[in-house]
């Protein structure tokens, strides 16, 4: 495989799509590797031949260069907006309530009273306050402003009460970022929680695979070669460009992009020593083929921690609810941070045995319809966004890399999708202005 002049893309995720999206339209040869089929994060699990998102569930308004993304490869069309409504198990039920309408968090049963009446009286009125620092597609800022000194759990226990932090801040991280309010920065979560006041929440037809797909077409179209089923096993930077070691093999590219997880890229990048302090951590989860639709109307039922449901599962995303096409009928499980490893380490049938009892009282009509169960691992895939996490990334960012070397991924930008594509362009923007 020597002789490749072209610019290297390794990891077909979100980032590393959106990298080679960038190149290739700026008219650069490019070659994209990856150990499983393009899509990362934007996974589409096929479990009896029922269609279940595995990881990233939805996108919203604030996706803003994914939408640019999609839109220039022509797959505006798979987009379906969605009505956004949700659930908290609260007292034994679950409680419905539609983000980003105030309306609903105001009158569901999802929050305790009082915890409503200090959101609308303190909470609103400091996300509006501090509204130029909280820029969920820029979280440095909250970090320069000086509101990401400490953890969401310190500042909500001292500034709102208990309540906020059991039932605000743990449901939302425990759910999308399988993390604790005591790991999360405050400044993380304040731009998490200004973006859900005004949040449009998307699905897409047939899976966010498919959007994967669909890059994945545009840039076949321009000639972008992508490798799947090729662990990249090192780089070997020189001054006349970068080696990749690959499938036993090798290729020599002028300048490589790594858009993998933190704790791979350390792996890869000789030279960036910082990148392994990033903390990550392993998750999985279980996708459940169902006869039928088991849904009561909501999409996704988070799961405090206090409840004793919330001991083993964080979050339960039945797939039908999101009303798109050829998606489901299944149900996605996420583990709770705390039984998360257990889950990506063991047996698939212990996950199965520690979801069901959750499901038999959530969800009680779905054991007797469950045809196929999958465990979907996710190997040191999160990273944890701590107190000045993105502050420093963004001092790591400019700190010296082997030359021909630019890093993509969610861990430096954003804990979105949309975090992961900014990146990607952001790198191969990097790569092609040369050196500074």
């Amino acid at each position: 495989m020597s002789g490749e002049r072209s610019i290297g893309v390794i990891g077909a995720g979100p980032a590393g799509l959106a990298a080679a999206w960038r190149l290739a339209g700026r008219g650069r040869g490019v070659r994209v590797y990856d150990v499983r089929e393009p899509g990362g994060r934007l996974r589409t699990e096929r479990v009896a031949g029922r269609a279940a998102d595995a990881v990233v569930q939805l996108l919203s308004n604030h996706h803003t260069q994914v939408l640019d993304l999609v839109e220039s490869v022509g797959a505006t069309d798979l987009l379906v907006r969605l009505p956004g409504q949700d659930a908290v198990w609260r007292k034994g039920r679950a409680n419905t309530l539609r983000y980003g309408s105030m309306r609903s968090m105001a009158t569901s049963g999802a929050l305790p009273r009082g915890l409503k009446l200090r959101l609308a009286l303190k909470y609103v009125p400091f996300l509006e306050r501090h509204a130029s620092a909280l820029d969920l597609n820029a979280p440095w800022l909250a970090g320069q402003a000086g509101l990401d000194d400490e953890t969401i759990a310190q500042w909500g226990r001292r500034e709102l009460g208990d309540d906020f932090v059991e039932y605000m801040a743990y449901p939302l991280l425990a759910a999308y970022y399988g993390v604790t309010p005591e790991e999360v920065g405050a400044g993380v979560f304040h731009c998490l929680a200004r973006a859900g006041l005004r949040v449009q929440l998307l699905g897409v037809r047939g899976g966010l695979a498919a959007l994967a797909g669909a890059v994945g077409e545009w840039l076949d179209s321009r000639g972008v070669v992508v490798v799947s089923g090729a662990p990249v096993d090192g780089l070997e930077p020189s001054g006349t460009g970068v080696r990749v070691r690959v499938a036993g093999g090798y290729a020599d590219h002028e300048a490589v992009v790594v858009a993998v997880p933190a704790a791979d890229a350390a792996r890869l990048v000789p030279g960036a020593p910082w990148l392994s302090r990033v903390p990550c951590r392993s998750t999985a989860t279980l996708v459940l083929a169902t006869e039928g639709p088991v849904g009561k109307g909501w999409f996704g039922l988070s799961i405090p921690r206090r409840d004793p449901l919330g001991g083993q599962v964080a979050s339960v995303y039945v797939q039908e609810e999101k009303r798109v096409d050829g998606v489901g009928p299944a149900v996605v499980v996420v583990p709770s941070p705390a039984a998360a490893e257990r889950w990506s380490e063991g047996d698939p049938g212990a996950a199965l045995e520690a979801a069901l009892p959750v499901l038999d009282v959530v969800l009680p009509e779905t054991r007797g319809r469950v045809v196929e169960a999958r465990l979907v691992r996710l190997r040191q895939s999160l990273f944890v966004p701590g107190p000045g996490h993105f502050e420093r990334m963004e001092r790591a960012r400019a700190a010296e890399v082997p030359p021909g070397v630019a890093l993509a991924g969610d861990y430096l930008v954003a804990p979105t999708v949309e975090g992961a594509v900014r990146s990607g362009i952001q790198a191969a923007d990097r790569l092609m202005a040369g050196p500074a």
